[in-house]
């Protein structure tokens, strides 16, 4: 059996670990950061805001937050939260198109993780073109409907099973084209 007769604090990124006499005790950060909104989505070469927000105010002199990115977003880092305040906006600026992550952290904290959504921007269409294109889902979907139907009273369960899966893409299709004409009609 390990012993030890004094107490060491190891810090990792989530947790305080204390061991004491060979006993490991696990004691989580009471102070947090929480980044939102969570997701925040932006479309492709645009600045949008997040905000960090800690669960106690800031000491004098502030509070100093690392913030990292991955995938396709920037951030400045670090940013502070000034004395007495509990939260820092900050920029987030999108680049490519994809999912990324920023995370938070500073010293004594138990950090936080919130995903950018990239997307390219939306495309403008007429309600007509919209019409034409549930027309269009619509009929791919009734297609699909009567594979379905065919293949799983004569086929196996294989082609059946493969000609569920295309009719369910197919009325997502049509969901998606009607959402669009919704808007784009109004």
């Amino acid at each position: 059996m390990f012993t030890m007769s004094a107490h060491f604090r190891i810090l990792c990124g989530l947790c305080a670990v204390l061991m004491c006499s060979g006993i490991l005790v696990v004691d989580a950060f009471s102070q947090t950061i929480t980044l939102s909104p969570d997701p925040l989505t932006l479309v492709t070469n645009t600045t949008g805001n997040m905000t960090a927000t800690l669960s106690v105010a800031a000491p004098v002199g502030g509070t100093s937050l690392e913030l990292q990115a991955t995938g396709g977003v920037t951030v400045p880092s670090p940013v502070t939260v000034p004395a007495g305040e509990t939260t820092i906006t900050f920029p987030v600026t999108a680049g490519a198109v994809g999912e990324s992550q920023i995370i938070a952290s500073a010293t004594g904290f138990l950090g936080d993780l919130a995903t950018v959504l990239v997307v390219e921007p939306s495309v403008e269409i007429s309600c007509d073109e919209a019409s034409r294109n549930v027309a269009h889902a619509a009929r791919a979907y009734t297609k699909a409907v009567n594979s379905v139907d065919r293949l799983c009273r004569n086929g196996g369960t294989g082609e059946c099973i493969t000609a569920l899966s295309q009719t369910t893409a197919a009325i997502n299709a049509l969901n998606q084209a009607h959402e669009v004409m919704l808007e784009a009609c109004q």
